[in-house]
C-alpha cells in the first residue's frame, strides 16, 4: 500500500470514528425555564454594599431559553442574555442603571435538579460605575441561590 492510501485510510478511519452512531445525537441543554424566587446571599466589594445588588436582584426571576440560548429576566430593566450547555452551566451578561449608576453585569451559574425541582446557584460580577468611589468604578461580587416556583 502506498504512503498516499495508507495516510487516507487513516484520514476515512478518524473520520468514521468521530461520526454519531445511530441514535446518538448532541446533547441539548435541560428546558430550565419558569419563575424562579432569588435569595442574595453574600456580597463582596463595592464597600459591600447590597443596595447594589439586593432591591432588583432578590425575588422573582423569569428564565426563558431558545434551545441554548437563555435570558433571564429580573425586571426592573435587568434582563441578561447567554449561553446554557448540556450539563446545566451558563454564562449571562447585560447592563443596567440603577440609583444613578451604570452597573456592568456578568453572572456565571449552573442550574441542578432536586426532587423535580429546578435550582440555581451564581455569582453576579458587577463592575459599579460611580463617581463617588476613588477610580471611578468597583467590582462588586455576589453570590445567589434561586429555586423555581412555577414552570
Amino acid at each position: 500500500m502506498s504512503r498516499l492510501h495508507l495516510q487516507a485510510s487513516v484520514v476515512v478511519l478518524l473520520a468514521l470514528g468521530c461520526t454519531d452512531k445511530a441514535g446518538d445525537s448532541a446533547a441539548e441543554a435541560p428546558d430550565v425555564s419558569g419563575r424562579y424566587q432569588v435569595f442574595v446571599e453574600t456580597v463582596s466589594g463595592c464597600d459591600n454594599d447590597a443596595s447594589l445588588v439586593q432591591p432588583w436582584a432578590q425575588g422573582p426571576l423569569t428564565v426563558s431559553q431558545d434551545g441554548a440560548v437563555i435570558n433571564l429576566d429580573f425586571g426592573d430593566g435587568a434582563s441578561l442574555d447567554g449561553t446554557l450547555d448540556a450539563a446545566g452551566d451558563y454564562l449571562v451578561s447585560g447592563s443596567l442603571e440603577w440609583s444613578g449608576r451604570d452597573l456592568a453585569i456578568s453572572q456565571e451559574g449552573s442550574f441542578g435538579e432536586d426532587a423535580g425541582t429546578w435550582t440555581l446557584d451564581a455569582r453576579f460580577r458587577i463592575t459599579v460605575s460611580e463617581d463617588e468611589f476613588e477610580s471611578n468604578d468597583c467590582t462588586l461580587e455576589a453570590d445567589i441561590a434561586a429555586t423555581q416556583i412555577a414552570d
